[in-house]
């Protein structure tokens, strides 16, 4: 896939509200390469909606809370040993 296909997805796959992480997974599964922060460089003027923006948000919540819920897991086991 040439590099302006790959781009035009990424756009597209923006404008509906997926994540970068989201997006960079969809990519993969179309067999393309593509590094953070050229997907950030080809999306920085997409804007989202504020329902898009509240479901990243969430999700970016999400991935905190389970951040911190598996450190404390790991603490537990160091302490358990």
């Amino acid at each position: 896939m040439s590099k302006s296909k790959e781009k035009n997805m990424a756009i597209e796959l923006r404008q509906r509200g997926l994540s970068y992480s989201e997006i960079l997974d969809r990519l993969t599964e179309e067999g393309c390469k593509v590094s953070k922060g050229s997907l950030s460089n080809w999306l920085k003027s997409v804007n989202l909606t504020e329902e898009q923006q509240k479901r990243l948000e969430e999700r970016e919540e999400e991935g905190k809370r389970r951040g911190r819920q598996k450190i404390i897991n790991m603490r537990k086991t160091e302490t358990d040993d």
